[in-house]
C-alpha cells in the first residue's frame, strides 16, 4: 500500500517542475516584414517563465536564418537578458545574402522553438549591375583566352601583347649561341682540314721532285 503513496508524493513534488517546463515558451519577431540588401535586421523575442536563479536551467538561444534555397546564411548564439528577453542585429551586406525571397528565422531555447519569416529584396539596379559585371568579366576572360591562343607556344599574353616566356627566351638564346658556335666550328673545320691535306700533298710532291733532281744530277 505504501508504493502508491510514495508515487503520489513523488508526482506532487515533480509536478511544479513539469508545469514550469510546459509553460515555458520562446517567441521571435523582427522590426520589419521586409528588408533590402545591405540593411540591418533586428531580431528580438521573449522567453516566458525565465528564471536565471538556477545556472543549470539557463541556456543560450540558438538562432539561424535560412534562405529561400534552404541554405543557412547566418548562425548565432544569444544570451537572454535577466527578464528573459533577447535581441540581436544581423547585417545583410554579406556574400551569403544573394537571393531575393522569403527567409525564415528559427530560434531554439532548450526544448522550445519558434520561427518567423521576412521578405528579402535585392534592388533591381544592383542585380542588373551584378549581371553586367559578370557578363563583362566573362567576355574579358574569353577575349584573353582567344588572344592567348593566338600568341602560340612559348609565349603568353601580357598587357594585350604576346611576349616570350622567360624560360623559353633564355633557352632560345642559349640554343642560338650553341648553334652559332657549332656553325663556326664546322666552318673552320671544313676549311682547315682540306688546307692541311693540300699542304701535306704539296710537301710530299716537293720532296719527290727534289729527290728526282738529285738522281738526275
Amino acid at each position: 500500500m505504501k508504493s502508491p503513496v510514495y508515487l503520489l508524493l513523488f508526482l506532487l513534488v515533480l509536478s511544479p517542475a513539469i508545469a514550469y517546463a510546459a509553460s515555458q515558451t520562446i517567441s521571435v519577431e523582427t522590426n520589419s516584414s521586409s528588408y533590402e540588401k545591405g540593411s540591418v535586421i533586428t531580431i528580438s523575442g521573449l522567453i516566458t517563465n525565465y528564471d536565471e536563479s538556477d545556472p543549470n536551467e539557463v541556456y543560450e538561444i540558438a538562432l539561424k536564418i535560412i534562405a529561400p534555397n534552404n541554405n543557412i546564411v547566418t548562425i548565432d548564439q544569444i544570451k537572454p537578458n535577466s527578464g528573459g528577453t533577447y535581441s540581436t542585429s544581423i547585417n545583410t551586406d554579406g556574400a551569403n545574402w544573394k537571393l531575393s525571397g522569403d527567409y525564415t528565422i528559427m530560434v531554439n531555447y532548450a526544448a522550445q522553438t519558434a520561427s518567423t519569416t521576412f521578405t528579402f529584396i535585392i534592388p533591381e539596379v544592383e542585380a542588373a549591375e551584378a549581371e553586367v559585371e559578370a557578363a563583362e568579366a566573362e567576355a574579358e576572360a574569353e577575349a584573353e583566352a582567344e588572344a592567348a591562343e593566338k600568341c602560340g607556344e612559348g609565349t603568353h599574353l601580357e598587357d594585350g601583347s604576346c611576349v616570350l616566356d622567360e624560360t623559353v627566351s633564355v633557352e632560345t638564346i642559349q640554343d642560338s649561341s650553341t648553334s652559332s658556335a657549332q656553325t663556326v666550328s664546322t666552318w673552320i673545320y671544313s676549311i682547315t682540314f682540306p688546307a692541311l691535306i693540300a699542304f701535306v700533298i704539296a710537301i710530299f710532291l716537293y720532296l719527290i721532285s727534289r729527290a728526282s733532281r738529285r738522281k738526275t744530277a
